[in-house]
This record gives C-alpha cells, structure tokens and sequence, in this order.
C-alpha cells in the first residue's frame, strides 16, 4: 500500500505543535486547503491535510465501487500512516467522520491534543441515521441498495441543505458540491460502533454550529461532556465548519485553545 496523500503548508521558527487535519465523509484534504492549512501556518503550526484512501480532488463524483468495502479500520490504518511521520505531540482535527476517526485513533493509541469539529457522536450515528432517513428515505434506501454513500448528496439541494451554513451564497456552495465524492458505505456502518471513551487520554476540544442539519447540538454536547468538557457552538454555522463564512471563528478557536497552559510547547 502506497502512503496516503498529504498536503501541508509549513510555519515559521515559532515551534507551535503540528497539525494534521482529517477530513469527513464526501469530502477530501481540499476542505482544509480553502481557509485552515494556511491560517494554522501562518499561526506557527506546521499544517498538513491528507486524503483517506480513494479520497481527494482527482476523484470524480458518484459511486466508486473501489470504496464500497473500505472500513473504518482502513481509514484509522491512513491516519497511523500519515502521523507515522510526524512528532507524536502532533494535534489531530477531524471534521465529522474524520472526528469520529480521532476519537477512534486517540482511544487506541495516546497522542496530542484532539480537536472534533461537527463530529460523528461519540455514540455512532444511528440517531443521525434515523434523522436523515425519515427526512429522505428514498437516498438513504438507495444508499443500501447500491452499498455507496453517493446517494445522499447526489441531490445538490439536498446536500447543501445537509453540509452548508444556511446562508451560503449560491455561487460559493455550487464550487464545494462540485467537489464532493462518494464515500464508503461499509465505513458508514463501522461508525453505528461507540467510542470507548474512557480510553482517551488526550485533552479534547469540541466545536459544533447551531445550524448543522446532520449533527444535534445535544449530540455534540453529549460528546464534548464525554471527554470531560464543554462545546463551543458557532452561532449560524452549519455541517461544514472549516467551509463557512464563520470559518475563522473556528480556526481561531482552535489556536487560541491550543496556545492555552495545558499544551505547553503548541503555541
């Protein structure tokens, strides 16, 4: 197996902690190019994105039928690849099924900081599922049939509604669902699996928006309290986090939590 593809944008002398960001399901490393690999560089963080594998901007949309038994397990083997590189104290990111991967890594191996951003509860996502499938039973439906996750958001109506700030402009929405894939349905079904949470370790922050249509705000409160804190929640923001116009918010939310006392040397 070749090792997954990672872009980075590197920081200044300053000696803040690296970060590598994992993006979530239909998305790929280009989510963080937009806004965050170069404000967290331009912070002092060296800043690094990876494609899960069969992930990124060369795949086209629809369904592949290449990603229908990737697992959550392959997904958490890219990630040990990718931070085999890089120094332990390394922050993770992720962004819905990214987040749920973190906590997956982070409750089988100790590493840096987490960070969740909109993630998949640390409950898995059989409330979420049950939510999108009464709104829209016919994708959910052809999403078992066909084993691939490209029908919920081949909708571009649809998908918006599910992943973007409510007033996304129309121009800047359409270039985001250009570049949506299909993602695996067998790692969808790996996440209907809890988190053993009591084996994380790491401190954890965990960033939800008032506006998300696939994640409550009380799931992604109940996932910040089961790692001993509270969420931020972004006023108006939906799914995507790191793509709406309250992007900043987020990142520096994260840096400024980062430059707190309790991550000595991640400033």
């Amino acid at each position: 197996m070749t090792d997954p593809t990672i872009v980075s944008r590197k920081a200044g002398p300053s000696g803040g902690c690296p970060v590598l960001f994992v993006h979530g399901a239909w998305h790929g490393s280009w989510c963080w190019e937009e806004h965050f690999l170069d404000r967290f560089a331009d912070a002092g963080h060296d800043a690094y994105a990876l494609d899960l594998r069969f992930h990124g901007d060369g795949a086209p949309p629809g369904p592949r039928p290449d990603l229908r038994r990737v697992t959550i397990g392959d997904y958490l083997t890219d990630i040990q690849r990718a931070l085999a590189a890089l120094p332990r104290t390394t922050v993770l990111v992720g962004h819905s099924m990214g987040g749920y991967l973190v906590q997956r890594h982070l409750a089988r191996r100790r590493g840096g900081p987490g960070v969740l951003l909109a993630p998949v509860p640390h409950r898995g996502v059989a409330a979420a599922s049950i939510r999108i499938g009464a709104r829209y039973p016919t994708a959910l439906a052809r999403a078992a049939a066909t084993w691939s996750m490209w029908p919920i958001v081949a909708d571009r109506a649809r998908a918006a509604r599910l992943l973007f700030d409510p007033d996304m402009p129309r121009d800047v929405a359409d270039g985001y669902l250009d570049r949506l894939q299909d993602e695996s349905y067998t790692a969808y079904l790996g996440m209907f699996v809890p988190v053993r949470t009591r084996r994380v370790r790491s401190p954890m922050l965990v960033i939800g928006g008032s506006e998300d249509a696939i994640f409550t705000t009380a799931e992604v409160t109940a996932t910040a309290r089961a790692y001993g804190t509270e969420p931020l929640m972004v006023d108006g923001a939906g799914h995507d986090l790191m793509l709406g116009a309250r992007w900043e918010t987020v990142a520096d939310e994260i840096l400024r939590w980062l430059a707190g006392p309790e991550h000595d040397g991640c400033r």
